[in-house]
């Protein structure tokens, strides 16, 4: 397998940076979700707000798996 030049890795290596970003976007967007589920009378609001919590946190270990992938691309 042939080595990858410079271009490559920085371009893995943005990758991997904005996936983590997103990664932290998606989890501050689920613990929004966490607090506004804990602060709501509503049962429907509050069922909202988990099952959006639960999709952003998915998102969330989506992204970090990306990262990891881009992140190990640049080390090859």
């Amino acid at each position: 397998m042939s080595e990858k030049n410079l271009g490559d890795r920085l371009t893995d290596a943005a990758e991997t940076v904005k996936e983590r970003i997103n990664q932290g976007a998606a989890n501050l967007r689920a613990e929004g979700h966490r607090v506004a589920a804990e602060n709501s009378d509503s049962l429907a609001e509050k069922a909202h707000h988990k099952k959006e919590e639960l999709e952003d946190r998915a998102k969330a270990a989506i992204h970090d798996t990306k990262a990891d992938h881009a992140e190990k691309n640049a080390k090859d």
